[in-house]
């Protein structure tokens, strides 16, 4: 999997940016996306968290996530769900982008 994951502010931020799995298993992909997604809507810290699948290149998600700081984040990266997400070889490509607010 290819990702360069930004440095991450002690405050604040947001996340976004794509997730594209190995075409071959986008679906995999897309039922693992789903239980991190359930997770994380009861993760304290996490402000907002929203993956969706691309409508037209179906191996490619777009991430949206805003977190109240380095921990959530970090806690949040912790949970068996993603990674399972990292690990299970679904993912080809991970391109994140972290703005401070």
């Amino acid at each position: 999997m290819a990702s360069a994951f930004p440095p991450v502010p002690e405050t604040e931020f947001v996340v976004y940016g794509t997730i594209t799995a190995h075409p071959e298993k986008s679906d995999e992909a897309a039922k693992i996306i789903r239980k991190v997604s359930d997770v994380a809507a009861t993760e304290e810290g996490i402000l907002y968290y929203c993956i969706t699948r691309d409508a037209e290149v179906r191996h490619k998600f777009h991430v949206f996530e805003r977190y109240a700081g380095r921990k959530a984040f970090e806690d949040h990266g912790k949970q068996e769900g993603f990674q399972e997400l990292l690990g299970s070889g679904v993912v080809a490509e991970f391109a994140p982008v972290v703005l401070k607010l």
